[in-house]
Order: structure tokens, then sequence, then C-alpha cells
């Protein structure tokens, strides 16, 4: 029985890092999609499968491929037998064999926890809530059917670094790795179907923020060529108005919103900031202290953690002699927060003062603050 692999030594290890960045850069592609290539590949799938290569679709995202199959389906008055668990099956399982779980957790989840909870999960929820509400004549026969080959590639990436330091497989397993791999590197997502394969382009715009989560202010995150894609802030995926036209947001469009996570998102990007936002929507004041500010509670009412803030006015001068105003955001239970300079985990919950408030921006407790750090004079 071959060896099993459960550690690397520091050069796999360095070598590790660099192949992830290197597959990383493929699922991130922003370039027109290689179809020809992918068609290559997806004909030999077809002819492993004993069928005969397929009529070949290619459009500019998976929301146009949705509405075209839906087209297709309905002048031929019938659907097509799907192949996708047949070519799930030639996945084989023997190439677990020799790989142990240092390695996924290095690799493959890494890579899956960038592309599949960000561009993969983002994306379909996106078109299966587009069918839902906007598209409720279709039926999702792309979305049912499909590979997102582009960013499920975390998977191909883990095989393949194995074989790169050792692993070995059977030649034939090796041959049909190595065209998945193929395959997600040229296109975007995929169906097939029995004579019928779909094909869509890659995004032109894919945009994160410093944590690697899909976030753009100035439109979409993630942007097809035909204008279709994900509006995204912090990792939320968002109606577009939020990102968009966040002057047209209202105390009664979040309280109305029933998503936790975007209701936050829409009082970050309330007109006026959070301060506005506590005013106009009848925050409370728990504490007020002359030196370190006020704090403000306000409940949303959907049985999520309530918004603490404490607002402040800096104690150095704008260059026009005032003195700007701010309203920081804090956890509900005011535990010191990790930041830049102090990068100690989350600390313990605190009694609710305006000084363990804003204590807790900077990754301390409200003694700490006031022994360690100088006062900061704030509006009271």
């Amino acid at each position: 029985m071959a060896r099993k692999i459960t550690k690397l030594n520091p050069d796999q290890e360095k070598r590790l890092v660099e192949f992830r960045e290197e597959w990383l850069a493929h699922g991130l592609n922003t370039a027109p999609a290689d179809f020809e290539t992918a068609k290559v590949v997806i004909t030999d799938f077809y002819r492993r499968l004993g069928k005969n290569t397929p009529l070949f679709y290619c459009f500019s995202s998976p929301a146009v491929c949705e509405l075209a199959v839906n087209f297709i389906f309905l002048l031929l008055a019938k659907q097509h037998s799907q192949l996708y668990s047949q070519l799930d099956s030639q996945i084989s399982s023997q190439l677990d064999s020799q790989l142990g779980s240092q390695l996924y957790s290095q690799l493959g989840s890494q890579l899956g926890s960038q592309l599949r909870s960000q561009l993969y999960s983002q994306l379909d929820s996106q078109l299966d809530s587009q069918l839902d509400s906007q598209l409720r004549s279709l039926k999702p026969y792309f979305l049912n059917n499909r590979w997102a080959s582009q960013h499920w590639l975390s998977w191909e990436a883990f095989y393949l670094f194995a074989n790169e330091i050792g692993v070995q497989y059977k030649p034939g397993d090796l041959e049909l790795l190595n065209q998945w791999a193929t395959i997600s590197k040229s296109a975007c997502w995929w169906a097939p179907w029995d004579g019928i394969c779909c094909i869509s382009d890659r995004p032109r715009k894919v945009s994160f923020d410093d944590r690697r989560r899909l976030h753009a202010t100035d439109g979409m995150a993630v942007q097809f060529s035909d204008g279709w894609g994900v509006h995204a802030i912090h990792g939320v995926r968002v109606p577009a108005d939020v990102v968009d036209r966040p002057d047209l947001i209202t105390v009664a469009a979040i309280d109305k919103e029933t998503n936790a996570e975007v209701k936050r998102v829409m009082i970050e990007r309330y007109p006026g900031g959070m301060e506005a936002w506590l005013r106009d929507a009848g925050a409370v004041p728990i504490d007020h202290d002359e030196r370190w500010g006020t704090l403000y509670r306000k409940d949303l009412g959907d049985g999520s953690d309530p918004i603490l803030s404490i607002v402040v006015t800096n104690r150095s001068p704008e260059p026009d002699g005032s003195f700007k105003r701010y309203a920081l955001k804090v956890a509900p239970d005011l535990h010191p927060l990790p930041t830049e300079y102090n990068k100690f985990r989350e600390g313990d919950p605190q009694p609710m003062t305006a000084l363990n408030a804003i204590a807790s921006t900077f990754g301390m407790t409200g003694a700490q603050y006031a022994t360690f750090l100088p006062t900061l004079e704030h509006e009271s």
C-alpha cells in the first residue's frame, strides 16, 4: 500500500503557497473564455460516456445560459437527459487513497472558501433568486445541471498538487483529472445534456475587500459582459440600489428588510452615516460621558443582535478648525475587537459604558484604554 502523505516538508510548504495563488488566479480570471478548448474537452467527456458530440451553445453569463436553455427546450418541446451524474461518477474515489487531511486543509479548503463560498454561492443564489422573483416562468434547467468549473476548481488543484509532490495516480485517472483542470481554466460554468451543451463566459469584473470578501461600492462586485452579476458589500449580497443609490435608503426600508446581514449593510450606507441613522431611527442613549462620548443602542426587532454605536468627536481639528464627529459601531457585548495593531483574540464582554465602547474599538478594555491612551475629547 502506498504511503499516505500527512505532512509537507519546508520546500513543499513553500510550493504550496505558490501553487494556491496560481490556481486562485485561474478561479478569478476575468479574461474572455476559451470556448474552443472547453469544447474539445467536453467532446471527449461525451465520447467517454458513449455519446455523440453535442451541439454547443456559448453565452455571456450563467443567466443568459438559463434563458437560452429554457428557450431551446421550449422549441424542442422536451427536456433532454442530464449527464451531470454520469460525469460525476468519472471522478475516481481512488484519488483520495494517498492523501491526508493536512493537505486538503492547506489547499483545497482555502481555495474553496474563496471561490466556492464567495463567487459560486453568491452567483448561484443570485440566479436562483432571480428565477424565483423576476423570471418565474423559467425553470432552473441550467442551474440544476451546471458544473461551476471555474469556481469549483479547488478539488482539481488539490489532486494536482498532490501529484506534483509525489502521489501516483493511474494513468487514466491522471488524464481525466487534467481534462477537468483544463476546462476549469478555460470557461466559467457549463451544463451538459444528451445532444446539447451550454457554456458560460467568465465574468469581466470580480472585486474583493481586504479580507477577500466580494465587495464593491461603485457597481457590481461580480459582473459579466451582458451586465448580469452580483452586488455585494463585504461579502453580503445586496440589492442593486443599496450600492448604486444609497441616497434612497430610508429608515422604513431598513425596518422592512428581513435579512439581518443586508439590514446591517443598509444601516452602514444610510445617508449621513451611522449617526444620522441612530438619530432618525430613534436609537436610545444608554450611557453618556463627557470624556468618552455617548453610547447608543437600537434594537432591530428581528431577533438579531442590537446595533450599538459610540458617537464621538475627534480631538484633532480639521484644517478649517472644525471637529469631525464619528459614530463607531461596536460589538453588542462591547468585547474588545481585534485591530491591525492588536492581534489578540476578541476579549470578554464589558459593562455597557461609553468608555468601554470606545476602548473596544482599539482592542482594549476600558481600564486599559483610560490608562495607556491619551484622553480624547468627545461630543456630549
